[in-house]
């Protein structure tokens, strides 16, 4: 009769060893993105993708046409978003990372808000973090080539333009997604689309 006893107790102490552990790597802003970075160079995105939250990132970019949105719609704009983030995060490891994370360095902002940069080859990542009640976790990711970042404003009011202009009307959160994938592509938005500084001869 002891023995489900003992098993139910092993899985508690394990479950949380494993909160605790998260906890660990979410402690600090430099933790996450080491955390996040490490999971995504093994290939571990079910690890790495929680470090990220995706509802602040997609307030970030759309404001209060993502906020309006159904929550069907806000969760097809966070997987695409999530999609891009894994891919471009896959190709900036390759290209700019490829042995290690490059030289990194955490920014306090406030006490919930801070930054972590991160430089490769020729450009350096800059992560936005926010602290929540369970630590830190990334909210936005943008870059620097030669100390200067892109109008990521500017290029996000362009997608909301070029929707209207097309429909006609205010467009809603679901006529960005069906052409989303588009426009982040023509418009190289944010540092999904890093186009690396070429090589000095």
């Amino acid at each position: 009769m002891r023995k489900p006893v003992y098993f139910l107790l092993t899985l508690l102490l394990l479950s949380a060893l494993s909160f605790s552990a998260c906890r660990g790597e979410q402690s600090t802003p430099l933790g996450t993105v080491e955390a996040f970075l490490g999971s995504a160079r093994t290939g571990d995105w079910d690890k790495a993708m929680p470090l990220v939250d995706f509802d602040a990132k997609s307030q970030r970019m759309f404001g209060r046409i993502y906020r309006e949105a159904t929550p069907e719609e806000q969760a097809r704009t966070q997987a695409i978003i999530k999609e891009r983030l894994k891919q471009s995060t896959q190709k900036l490891l390759a290209n700019q990372f490829p042995n290690s994370n490059g030289d990194m360095e955490a920014k306090q902002i406030d006490d919930r808000i801070a930054e972590v940069r991160q430089t490769g080859k020729n450009v350096t990542l800059i992560y936005r973090m926010n602290r929540f009640k369970d630590g830190w976790r990334i909210v936005d990711r943008t870059h620097e080539i030669d100390g200067k970042r892109p109008d990521t404003k500017t290029q996000l009011w362009a997608i909301h333009k070029h929707v209207r202009d097309e429909l006609g009307r205010e467009p809603t959160m679901a006529d960005i997604n069906e052409r989303l994938d588009v426009l982040l592509d023509r418009l190289r938005v944010r540092t999904y689309q890093v186009v690396p500084k070429p090589e000095t001869p």
